[in-house]
């Protein structure tokens, strides 16, 4: 399917909006950043910024230990803090896209340098095999280098996943559904370097190799919504391409934030000179906000996203309903359910603790995917699809607070999915 050229038409058309939005958001959140400096950067000459939550007393791996009458060695109190946090464990997890999975999962945190100069960086990687004969191995990174000046942001994996798709729009009934099996190397870096206080310029390089693609259903000889687009629905599907982002982080921690902001612009532009199959581009805009509870170790968190493509985007990179960078948003909904070429997200979170390692969260979410279907026409969003989860969590390391979480979500159409990760969604 052939897609025309944004025009614009003298009005401005629809990137340019989102990008007076995108600047108009980090302005914005630069100025009240940057007035608060000095409080916040303690080489600014002000006061070091309010650590994030008390820790709590007590952590899983430590409650296992005692169960299993084991006791740590009393550290020494002239002892350096350890640089290097992690936590290695197999899991089971069950959700509306794969079925029954288990697998082996790693998370935590390293300091690369002193502590006054240099936050914690954070990874998680992950093996799984599914019952719905999905294999998976990934590894998300935020490595923070010494002095804090240079930030990378990884998202590199490999996949054999076969999952449904239902076609392009807002509102597509449950009836277009088909499987599509693929395989997908991604292979996405971005690296940030600091302008002034909290704010960050990336640039980046985002590599996504699909390959063994087959609709399922169109195999057999029907026709399906899937494969009417014909933009990397059949065969193989090979993107690359360049990436452009604005970052302002004034989080007091990358794992699981109790304050701050954190706002990304980011660009991404895969012309066929690089050698990918067609030509597009996208845009992603993407805003989280954490405040603490007064007088409780509690944190109210929001998220929300926009995101749209132009071009002859590939259908598997298309905006989609939790193919967010981390594959997190829209629980309580099937990964895919809803693609289009624009896509509005938005996610409030109630996270408690309720004892020693053990926490809770209570939360609710909304989405919607746009109807647009010429690149000269404005995003038009009709039907929004909310969902509401509830979860716990167990902390699995002291110092960066990374927990095991578990969530139950529910959707506007009943379905349920059940959700085992590694640290919050956000």
């Amino acid at each position: 399917m052939a897609e025309r050229r944004e025009a614009g038409r003298g009005r401005g058309g629809p990137g340019s909006r989102w990008a007076r939005l995108a600047v108009l958001l980090l302005l914005l959140a630069t100025g009240r950043a940057l007035a608060t400096e000095s409080a916040d950067n303690p080489s600014a000459g002000g006061e070091q910024r309010p650590p994030l939550r008390p820790p709590p007393a007590l952590t899983l791996p430590e409650l296992l230990g005692r169960w299993a009458g084991l006791t740590p060695s009393p550290a020494s109190p002239d002892r350096e803090p350890d640089r290097l946090h992690f936590v290695i464990f197999p899991f089971v997890v069950t959700n509306p896209l794969i079925g029954v999975g288990g697998g082996m999962a790693s998370v935590g945190g390293v300091r690369l340098g002193p502590a006054g100069t240099t936050g914690w960086s954070s990874f998680a990687t992950s093996l799984i095999a599914t019952t719905n004969g999905q294999r998976s191995v990934g590894l998300l990174s935020d490595v923070r280098l010494p002095g804090g000046d240079w930030l990378l942001a990884g998202d590199w994996g490999w996949s054999r996943f076969p999952n449904p798709a239902w076609g392009l729009g807002g509102a597509t009934p449950d009836a277009n559904r088909t499987v599509v099996d693929r395989r997908e190397l991604r292979l996405h870096e971005t690296v940030f370097r600091r302008l002034a206080g909290p704010l960050h310029l990336g640039a980046g390089y985002f590599l996504d190799s699909y390959y063994d693609i087959v609709d399922r259903r169109a195999a057999a000889g029907e026709a399906t919504a899937f494969s009417a687009y014909e933009v990397g629905t059949r065969g193989r599907s090979f993107s690359g391409g360049a990436s452009l982002a604005l970052l302002l982080d004034t989080r007091d921690a990358p794992v699981n934030p109790s304050r701050g902001l954190q706002l990304l612009a980011r660009a991404r532009l895969s012309p066929s000179e690089l050698g990918g199959d067609t030509r597009w581009q996208s845009v992603y805009l993407d805003a989280r906000w954490y405040l603490p509870v007064p007088g409780r170790p509690d944190t109210l968190a929001f998220w929300a996203f926009g995101w749209s493509a132009y071009g002859r985007t590939p259908y598997l990179l298309l905006p989609d309903i939790g193919g967010d960078a981390g594959h997190r948003s829209g629980r309580g909904w099937i990964e895919g359910r809803h693609v289009g070429r624009d896509l509005i997200y938005g996610e409030v979170e109630y996270r408690f603790r309720i004892w020693e390692l053990l926490g809770g969260v209570v939360g609710a979410n909304l989405h919607s995917a746009s109807d647009r279907t010429e690149l000269r026409d404005l995003p038009q969003f009709r039907t929004f699809w909310p969902a509401a989860s509830a979860g716990v969590r167990l902390c699995l390391d002291r110092q960066t607070q990374s927990n095991l979480v578990l969530d139950v979500a529910v959707n506007r159409a009943g379905g349920i999915g059940v959700y085992l990760n590694a640290n919050e969604a956000f």
